[in-house]
């Protein structure tokens, strides 16, 4: 994503990245994390541990990882919403003392605590999409969730700096609820020779799922 930083103002030196789940569960994270390493910039990833069982600050692969622990279900739906709500007060707290220059957060449960750490510190915020999350929590709670879902997303997309997403057909949705500055990166490798290939994604999801 290192283009996408670019865009925002030239080489970061502070990058803050956020993730609502095990930092080791998601290799495209850490390759990211990784690559900025190697790049000279100063990275630090927090993560929500879901499980509970990693170390509260270490390294992984390279990069320093700071941990929320405390445990709680993916998917369990507005039983979680104590430990958001405890891992938004934490990250934000955490991420506003790193000083940050580039905000980076991953999918819609992550931006809460990115836009409170914008406010602190002046920072851009990079939104990640990973996927069209108002769908997807309809998909895993009922059509019910999808609606307040759109909502929320929307109430952030107007203090985000820049959005990244995998796909086409969000890129435009996110578009037209207000979102500016917005890319493509495509996440989908090539199985043989596990290159990133827009043509497969594509081919996988062309309505963006």
């Amino acid at each position: 994503h290192l283009q996408s930083y670019r865009r925002l103002g030239g080489l970061m030196a502070r990058v803050l990245v956020l993730l609502a789940c095990p930092p080791d569960l998601d290799d495209r994270v850490l390759r990211e994390c990784r690559l900025l390493v190697d790049e000279g910039h100063e990275v630090l990833l927090l993560a929500w541990d879901r499980g509970g069982h990693g170390e509260p600050d270490g390294n992984l692969s390279g990069v320093r990882v700071k941990r929320f622990l405390r445990r709680s279900r993916a998917g369990s739906g507005l039983v979680q919403l104590g430990g958001f709500r405890a891992f938004w007060r934490w990250a934000a707290r955490e991420g506003a003392g790193f000083s940050p220059h580039l905000i980076h957060a991953n999918d819609l449960d992550t931006l809460p605590a990115a836009v409170r750490i914008k406010r602190a510190t002046g920072a851009k915020l990079l939104y990640d999409s990973h996927e069209d999350y108002p769908e997807a929590a309809a998909e895993r709670w009922g059509r019910w969730a999808r609606a307040p879902m759109a909502v929320l997303e929307g109430r952030f997309l107007k203090k985000v700096d820049f959005t990244i997403t995998v796909t086409p057909p969000i890129a435009d949705d996110l578009r037209r609820r207000g979102a500016t500055g917005v890319d493509v990166i495509c996440n989908a490798k090539d199985p043989l020779t596990g290159v990133a290939d827009p043509a497969l994604r594509e081919r996988i999801a062309p309505n963006g799922g």
